[in-house]
């Protein structure tokens, strides 16, 4: 028995434990999963400088502009905000929710918009955008007179 003992200690002190390797199939999905989380974490902020650097011209027909209060929520959760509404016949519902150009409250440019009911008016774009969640929107960030 004792030698039979000493045998099994003997063969496990002669293995030579060796690092796991990763395989390549391993590799390949770790450098996947690297460049996946670059892109998210990287990209979406760097895709957001530059649609502020970047903003699109378009001359739009004036209808009406006011200033909009959104609230939804489900189950004890809620949000709201309050975003610059403007109505135009050729560019569709503009909604604004943070203004590049001019830095003014959304009342005073919903009014200054006002004044220029029917007239085309430059109303700036980010270069792009994803669908709207509303009928025939837009986000905007701005308007030049």
């Amino acid at each position: 028995m004792q030698q039979l003992l000493d045998l099994v200690v003997n063969k496990i002190m002669e293995k030579k434990t060796v690092p796991a390797e990763q395989t390549k199939k391993q590799k390949i999905f770790s450098i996947i999963g690297l460049c996946v989380a670059l892109l998210i974490f990287g990209g979406y902020p760097l895709m957001n400088k530059y649609r502020e650097a970047n903003p699109i011209d378009r001359q739009c027909t004036i209808e009406s502009a006011e200033v909009f209060n959104d609230s939804s929520g489900t189950r004890g959760i809620s949000t709201s905000g309050t975003e610059l509404k403007i109505n135009t016949t050729d560019c569709g519902t503009i909604y604004v929710d943070h203004s590049v150009t001019p830095k003014k409250s959304y009342q005073d440019m919903a009014d200054e918009l006002n004044q220029y009911q029917g007239q085309r008016v430059t109303l700036i774009f980010p270069p792009f955008q994803l669908p709207g969640t509303r009928d025939t929107v837009l986000t905007g960030y701005g308007y030049r007179l």
